[in-house]
């Protein structure tokens, strides 16, 4: 009886350690080998030094959006601990299969730490993602802002909805932010 009792206690273990090998794998080797980290456009890479801090950018961007050279910018920011805050716009190519994304654009915001959201917040999640959420209607649509904890910054994406700007496309980017390449 012991023995028997010893054989199950053994294989318990060994298919213990077997799931937590897996599951370190799936996490830490898998999943980070998987996503290249985006590469900063021109734009944003020559504020890097002003910036002072990482640069995080989506990885899941829509081709029919594009960086905006004109809106890369730090600007003081009064809802910033730092008193400023890094700024981007992505805005629509609208051109060729892109047309229906004419006149859609979304606004990022990233610094070390900002004011939560007011209004009638929300938390809305994706995938392993949580996010504060605030929509607000405007005479143009509905605007959507997302606010979350990205790596050691927080970091606010926000657009006005439209048929090809959706909430999802607007998680899709927020849940795809990593660290910047930057140019050498």
């Amino acid at each position: 009886m012991r023995l028997t009792r010893a054989r199950i206690v053994v294989a318990i273990l060994i298919v213990g350690v077997i799931a937590v090998i897996a599951i370190v794998v799936d996490q830490f080797v898998l999943s980070s080998a998987a996503v290249m980290n985006p590469e900063a456009p021109p734009s944003v890479a020559a504020i890097e030094n002003q910036w002072g801090y990482i640069i995080l950018l989506p990885t899941n961007k829509p081709d029919c959006l594009a960086y905006d050279p004109a809106s890369v910018a730090t600007t003081p920011d009064s809802e910033s601990s730092t008193g400023k805050s890094l700024n981007l716009k992505l805005v629509a190519t609208g051109t060729g299969t892109c047309a229906s994304w004419a006149g859609s654009s979304v606004n990022i915001a990233e610094a070390p730490a900002l004011a939560s959201l007011t209004g009638n917040v929300s938390t809305d999640s994706q995938g392993r993602m949580q996010f504060a959420r605030v929509s607000k209607s405007l005479p143009d649509g509905t605007e959507v802002i997302l606010q979350w904890h990205c790596a050691e910054m927080m970091c606010r994406i926000s657009g006005t909805l439209n048929q090809t700007l959706t909430e999802d496309v607007l998680k899709n980017l927020a849940n795809s932010f990593q660290v910047a390449r930057l140019p050498n």
